[in-house]
Parts: structure tokens; C-alpha cells; sequence
């Protein structure tokens, strides 16, 4: 069961207000609310004010768009010549990351990407000044200017910051985006929006948790799983209902989880189901976090060797909870 803490999330939004000082503030809706729900925290994001979202598919544009005729909704990936029509009649900002694409729109409202490195998507720095001659000569609403950073530590991080600011010091009256959230903190009064996703989702806005199905007794030298773990000596396991299928990936295996104030070693993932070397304590119907307030994100991401963004995303298909304290 995944369990949402809106409370938290909006407790999150705030800091975010706090910290960006009156800029526009674009909420990064990609990947289900990276695993949060779309439809419920673009609601609540409504509710909070905030005007600007973005999305990644043109089905999660059109499906906000059916909730709320007002807000400025931003598709962020590339888009096909046969997706114009319904993009423009659901007024959906549509992203401009390819010069030829310009001359096939009318009357949308655009976005300008510049590739200033990350080399995913966007514009060719050297065609910045055409591109804007080309949008100027069209029925076209631009709306903003914005690039991606992909990592604020890096030694390119100056030169990309330098290359985008180079093109829009001098642009005014439109929304300018380089901040995300890994970049909030650092000192970009210039730029008057900020782009934020995995902000908005900090500070245990999730949690999964289950129960123990079945208590299973095992001798030492025997097997446990798909001969995932062999018993060093007799002793309990617990059968946990998630498994691969479900998001609890493999690579989770060794890892703890947390039942009863103490911590728990998985020895065994499974499609379906999840295996865990307990103690008698634990009975069936006892309760298992596998990734909240004990179980934290940071654990996780650095024992699987990964991000925090991959493990939100890992859980699609558990039920949502939504609770408020």
C-alpha cells in the first residue's frame, strides 16, 4: 500500500515559495506525480496556487486539461506534426526543442528549450536568435525560455549557465527557467521561474507499506526463495505481498526493512511476493515499511545505486492512500 502525505507535500511547496521569492513556480507533474498521483496533487497544486505544471506525454497534457480549463499546462518532450491540432485545441503549451518545427505551428502557445549541454532535448545555442525571428513572424504566444541542467555540481555546470544567460539577459516580459530542484538554494535572482519536481516530493511524502502474510518456520542449510538464501541456522521467515512486479525490484535483496521498532534483512524478491528473516516477534498481519519516515529514501537510492527520483517511480501499481498529517 502506498500512502501520500499531502500535508507534507504542501509543507514542501512552501519551502519552495520561501526559497524562490516571488518567482513563477512551474510544478513537474511527469511519471504519475512521480508516483504520487497525477489527478490528486495537481489538485492540490491548484488549491495552492500554483499555475504553471508540466508533463511529459501529451495523454497526461490533455487529461489536466480536462480537469482545469485555466492553467498553464507545459509539454515537456518533443511532439508530433499530427498531435498540432489537439494540442491547440486543448491549449496546451506545446515545447520547442527543434527549429523546423516552428513552421508548422499557429496561434499555440510555445516554449523555447535550448540545449546548453545535457543534449536530451532543445534548440542549437547557435540557433537561439533565429529561432526567436522565426516565433516573431508567426501567430505564436511565447510563453517562456528554458533549459535543463543535469547536474548543478559539475565542472560544465558554469559553462552552461553562462551559455544559457548569454542568450536572455537581455529578454524581458516572458517566464526565463534554468532553476529545478536541485538548484533552489543557489543564487539566480536573474531567472524569474523555477522548475520543480522532486522538491515538491521531499521530506517522506510516501510511504509503502504492507503486512506480513505468512510466517513460515525454516531449519538451518535450507532454501528460501528461488534458492535466493540459505538458512544459516533455524528461524522465521516473513512473506510480504509485493514483490518484482510491483516495484520491489531484486536488487532490493540484503537490504532492511522495517517491523515492530526493529530493522529486517530481505533475502528474497520474487514477481510476486517478498521474503524477510524475522524473529518470533513478528506475527502474520504485522506491519512492514519498506521506504518511509524509518526506511528512508537516502538508504534506499544508495543501496540500490541509484537516485531518489527511480525509487519514487518503482511503485506504480500500489493503491494510494492519501492522508493529511
Amino acid at each position: 500500500m502506498k500512502y501520500v502525505n499531502l500535508r507534507n507535500i504542501v509543507n514542501n511547496l512552501n519551502e519552495i515559495k520561501r526559497v524562490s521569492n516571488g518567482k513563477n513556480i512551474y510544478a513537474v507533474l511527469k511519471a504519475n506525480a512521480y508516483g504520487h498521483g497525477l489527478k490528486r496533487i495537481f489538485e492540490l497544486l491548484v488549491s495552492e496556487h500554483i499555475n504553471y505544471f508540466c508533463v511529459s506525454n501529451i495523454n497526461d497534457a490533455l487529461y489536466l486539461r480536462s480537469l482545469n480549463k485555466s492553467v498553464n499546462i507545459l509539454l515537456l518532450s518533443d511532439f508530433s506534426l499530427n498531435d498540432i491540432e489537439i494540442l491547440k485545441n486543448n491549449d496546451i503549451t506545446v515545447t520547442i526543442s527543434k527549429k523546423e518545427k516552428i513552421s508548422f505551428l499557429d496561434n499555440m502557445k510555445i516554449e523555447l528549450k535550448v540545449n546548453t549541454g545535457m543534449n536530451r532535448y532543445g534548440i542549437n545555442p547557435d540557433d537561439f536568435y533565429e529561432c526567436l525571428d522565426l516565433i516573431s513572424k508567426k501567430n505564436l504566444k511565447l510563453i517562456g525560455i528554458y533549459t535543463h541542467i543535469g547536474d548543478y555540481g559539475s565542472a560544465t555546470f558554469y559553462d552552461q549557465y553562462l551559455k544559457f544567460y548569454n542568450l536572455v539577459k537581455k529578454i524581458d516580459k516572458i517566464n526565463i527557467h534554468l532553476q529545478s530542484s536541485n538548484g533552489l538554494e543557489m543564487d539566480m535572482d536573474f531567472f524569474n521561474s523555477v522548475r520543480v519536481g522532486m522538491a515538491l516530493y521531499r521530506d517522506n511524502s510516501m510511504k509503502i507499506e504492507e503486512k506480513i502474510s505468512n510466517v513460515v518456520y525454516a531449519k538451518e542449510n535450507e532454501l528460501v526463495g528461488y534458492n535466493d538464501y540459505k538458512m544459516t541456522k533455524d528461524g522465521y521467515l516473513g512473506v510480504i505481498n509485493i514483490g518484482y512486479s510491483d516495484g520491489l525490484l531484486r536488487a532490493n535483496k540484503g537490504r532492511y526493512v522495517y517491523i515492530k521498532n526493529s530493522f529486517y534483512k530481505i533475502v528474497s524478491v520474487c514477481m510476486n511476493h517478498t521474503i524477510v528473516l524475522i524473529d518470533e516477534s513478528i506475527k502474520e498481519g504485522s506491519k512492514v515499511t519498506l521506504l518511509g519516515e524509518e526506511v528512508k529514501i537516502e538508504y534506499i537510492k544508495d543501496y540500490l545505486k541509484t537516485n531518489a527520483y527511480e525509487v519514487l517511480v518503482s511503485f506504480p501499481n500500489q493503491r494510494i492512500i492519501y492522508v493529511e498529517n
